[in-house]
C-alpha cells in the first residue's frame, strides 16, 4: 500500500515534533509580585475587619481589605 505523496510528508513533520520533548514548568504559577507576610490576628480584631469588609462595595476579599486598611492607617499617620 502506497501513501500519497502529500501525507508521507505531512507523516514525517508530524513525527519529527512528537521527539521534541517540552519541559513542563513545575510548582503553582506566580500570582503576585509583591512580598508575602504571614500575620496572626486575633478573633475581635478580624471580626472587626470584617465588620468594614461588609461595608465595602464591592466586598474586598480579607487579604485586599487588610492591605486598604493599612494603606489608609499609613496616610492618616503622615498628616
Amino acid at each position: 500500500m502506497q501513501l500519497p505523496l502529500g501525507l508521507l510528508l505531512s507523516y514525517h513533520k508530524i513525527m519529527t515534533l512528537q521527539d521534541k520533548k517540552i519541559a513542563k514548568k513545575r510548582g503553582r504559577p506566580a500570582t503576585g509580585t509583591g512580598r508575602t507576610i504571614g500575620v496572626r490576628i486575633k478573633s475581635e480584631l478580624a471580626a472587626q475587619i470584617d465588620g468594614w469588609r461588609a461595608a465595602q462595595r464591592p466586598i474586598p476579599s480579607q487579604p485586599e481589605a487588610i492591605r486598604r486598611l493599612v494603606e489608609t492607617g499609613l496616610k492618616a499617620k503622615e498628616k
